[in-house]
């Protein structure tokens, strides 16, 4: 099993994105800042990194220090650095992405129902003309 001794470095972008310097981050584990935060997963996780090299996360929740949730793409690669192994994890904010997509959803919920709506209305309007006309 490979070894796990957490963030060894972050980019400005990341510390960023989390909140977080990287001294409160050197050393702690991804489930300890909210990614993987299920052990079960976590250990899948780093199973398939040593089976297959690599793994991808479209859609990860991380927290950041403060307490709130960004979405964030992650893609791991795991390779060798003076015969050590070494784990790489880029992350990319899809926090705006995810929050366009809710909106997408809601929005062809919204339009499904007026749909209903006016096929109900069309149903009940021709009816009573119907029945204007049965009784005409």
């Amino acid at each position: 099993m490979l070894e796990q001794e957490g963030f060894a470095d972050a980019n400005p972008f990341f510390l960023n994105m989390v909140g977080y310097t990287l001294e409160e981050l050197r050393g702690k584990e991804l489930w300890q800042i909210g990614i993987l935060s299920d052990i079960e997963n976590n250990r899948a996780a780093i199973r398939q990194l040593q089976e297959k090299g690599h793994l991808r996360f479209e859609d990860s929740p991380l927290h950041s220090k403060a307490g709130e949730q960004v979405h964030v793409e992650v893609i791991a690669n795991l390779y060798q650095e003076d015969h050590q192994p070494v784990i790489q994890c880029n992350f990319r904010d899809i926090t705006d992405r995810r929050e366009l997509e809710d909106q997408v959803r809601e929005q062809a919920k919204s339009l499904a129902d007026l749909h209903r709506r006016k096929d109900e209305f069309l149903a009940m309007f021709l009816m009573s003309c119907a029945i204007r006309w049965l009784l005409s």
